[in-house]
């Protein structure tokens, strides 16, 4: 081995060093990715974003875009109807019945508004305040596995007022839900009586009911959270992500907030190839090793 092959890779992997540490974390984005680009500024969906082959959402509040191949439908829904039905409220008075709610988009992820909040902070983002617990709704043309979730905003409030000085960045929680039942009939997932806790009785399966982060990743300039997900063997169609909380409403916190970034997946009998690979620096490391190797 040459002093100049040498030098080249020595120099190629001082790059790739400095450029991991100025970004703190490994670079590694998600295998779809939910945020909306700097220049859709509209979070409300009056016009086009670039989420794929993305449809505006119109009056249907639904994004839809591809990937590989695998078409994927997204809608939110809340715990946040009461409907005037007894089964529908709590023995606190708090609304526990399903209904279709408002889904935003923003630079660091989707959000949900349901009919019980305001269009603020911290109300914009997937939370549970109030014990009404948002969830996104992801609809996928084949059966996958989701393995991690991203979350481009994600605080834990230890109040509910939305003061900055109470909450904790990284520290909220997510759930997550697959549907391991029969075909799902009709327009709607959800009649206006279903709760949470009664649609595991109808297929759905809560895999996490409060995954919090373990881990960092740097992806367009900005820092994302991984959440893992317990999913291993589990491929669906259809899948709830929402913050966290328990189907039963007695665990979880109740001041998750997050905005949800992007997700890993894969297809149904394909072979589950790790999403985060090895890093420039490693690989250039290990080349370096190599052709001194053999060298000697």
């Amino acid at each position: 081995m040459t002093l100049k092959k040498l030098g080249f890779l020595i120099a190629l992997t001082s790059i790739s060093a400095t450029s991991f540490a100025s970004s703190q974390y490994a670079s590694v984005d998600p295998a779809w990715d939910f945020r909306a680009s700097s220049n859709d500024t509209n979070s409300h969906f009056s016009s086009p974003s670039d989420f794929g082959n993305i449809n505006p959402f119109g009056t249907n509040n639904q994004l839809n875009g591809s990937v590989n191949g695998i078409d994927l439908s997204i809608t939110a829904w809340s715990s946040s109807l009461h409907n005037n039905v007894s089964s529908c409220k709590d023995s606190q008075g708090q609304d526990l019945c399903i209904q279709s709610v408002e889904l935003t988009r923003y630079s660091t992820g989707l959000g949900v508004i349901n009919g019980d909040e305001r269009d603020d902070t911290p109300n914009h983002s997937v939370d549970n305040n109030n014990q009404d617990y948002d969830m996104v709704l992801l609809s996928f043309s084949e059966k996958v596995n989701i393995s991690n979730l991203y979350t481009g905003w994600n605080y834990a409030y230890t109040d509910a007022d939305g003061s900055n000085e109470s909450r904790t960045q990284g520290g909220a929680g997510a759930s997550i839900m697959a549907y391991t039942g029969g075909s799902i009939t009709g327009n709607l997932p959800f009649s206006t009586t279903d709760t949470w806790e009664s649609i595991t009785h109808q297929g759905w399966n809560l895999l996490d009911a409060d995954t919090t982060r373990n881990g960092r990743v740097r992806s367009s300039g900005q820092n994302l959270d991984v959440l893992p997900v317990t999913s291993s063997g589990v491929y669906s169609k259809f899948w709830l992500v929402g913050a966290a909380h328990s189907v039963l409403r007695n665990a979880g916190h109740i001041t998750d907030h997050i905005k949800i970034a992007g997700v890993d997946f894969v297809k149904q009998n394909t072979p589950n190839v790790p999403a985060n690979a090895p890093g420039i620096l490693a690989l250039f490391g290990a080349g370096v090793l190599f052709l001194l190797k053999r060298k000697k």
